[in-house]
């Protein structure tokens, strides 16, 4: 069972958002956090004490609950320099720009048994770079976990014959969202890259909001499980 709740920075950040430490267990990105590391510690991916790499960090949530559920020696890269700002979190930080060669100039090459990109592809202009370095930091057997937004999601499905534009997408820059994915064009974009696709799941099937309510989070769940290619949100699981 993966301990959430009563994560230090998991605790910070329900203050700074005025939310119970039960709410904010069902909102986003922890329930997308919780999602992922049990299915890895289900599945024996992630052995205490692993190396792990979190591109993207902005916040370091996921590297705390890491450290703390598994012990991990975690690094993070971000362009922001918030690692000032979480002293009591024992990760080694890097400020840098994942657009750029951070495996060649950070010397991270064949360093890490995981590798979590979790919504950072969306935002990557040259993605076969970005997957090639990736896979650079990567020990031989490493596994890749990404998430993304899914361009196919059932959301999209609706609306585009409807008329209207794709969620997710971006006709001018807000946040950045250059590249979207559906499934098989994110699997197989990996296999181009030698990477083996071990599992795919949604982050969840039905709206978020109700998650707190059991049934509602089984039913959503399940479906995720079953029809990842409709959920808004993906993800993948792959070893080099």
């Amino acid at each position: 069972m993966i301990e959430i709740a009563s994560d230090p920075v998991y605790i910070k950040m329900c203050q700074r958002f005025k939310r119970t430490t039960q709410e904010y267990l069902f909102c986003d990105p922890y329930y997308r956090y919780g999602r992922i590391l049990q299915h890895l510690a289900k599945a024996s991916l992630i052995p205490p004490e692993s190396n792990i790499l979190d591109l993207g960090c902005l916040r370091p949530e996921l590297a705390s609950l890491l450290i703390g559920n598994f012990r991990a020696r975690v690094t993070g890269i971000d362009q922001w320099p918030m690692s000032e700002a979480w002293p009591d979190v024992p990760l080694k930080y890097y400020q840098f720009n994942l657009e750029d060669d951070f495996a060649t100039a950070l010397k991270l090459e064949g360093k890490y048994d995981l590798v979590f990109a979790l919504e950072v592809l969306e935002h990557m202009i040259d993605t076969d770079a970005f997957i090639r370095r990736v896979r650079l930091v990567l020990k031989d057997g490493g596994v890749l976990i990404i998430s993304t937004p899914n361009l196919n999601s059932l959301r999209n499905r609706l609306l585009v014959p409807l008329g209207q534009y794709p969620a997710y997408l971006e006709y001018k820059n807000i946040i950045h969202h250059v590249r979207l994915y559906n499934l098989g064009k994110l699997k197989s974009h990996l296999a181009e890259h030698s990477f083996k696709v071990l599992a795919s799941f949604g982050v969840s099937f039905l709206p978020m909001q109700s998650m707190r309510f059991k049934p509602y989070r089984r039913v959503s769940d399940f479906l995720a499980g079953a029809f990842p290619s409709l959920c808004p949100n993906l993800v993948v699981v792959a070893r080099k």
